[in-house]
């Protein structure tokens, strides 16, 4: 009986924590995004660069896409405009820290 009590004390208390569960959007690092579902507003193949939601991101390796690898230049004939991502996995890289697409999933 105690560790449902515990138990529910902490999921009342995780679920109170501030921004827990709020859509997030993109995050560095290789951390999956919280948001679940982005649009991909354009695409830049002569830039090697994706517009996903108002956000710049540059395609310079192999892509995990829907759990498959694909190949940057691939990366850039397999996604169009208006296709719905989840799952973004993105990192900063070089000086300038641009955002690096390392991964998504397709709806």
């Amino acid at each position: 009986m105690k560790a449902f009590i515990v138990a529910g004390i902490l999921i009342f208390t995780l679920a109170a924590a501030p921004g827990w569960g709020q859509d997030r959007g993109p995050v560095a690092d290789g951390a999956v995004a919280h948001k679940t579902e982005y649009t991909i507003d354009a695409i830049y193949p002569e830039d090697s660069r994706i517009v996903i939601d108002d956000g710049e991101y540059y395609v310079t390796g192999p892509v995990m896409i829907n759990g498959q690898e694909i190949p940057a230049g691939g990366v850039l004939k397999v996604l169009r405009q208006g296709q719905k991502l989840f799952n973004i996995v993105a990192e900063r890289q070089g000086q300038d820290e641009v955002l690096v697409l390392k991964g998504a999933d397709i709806l």
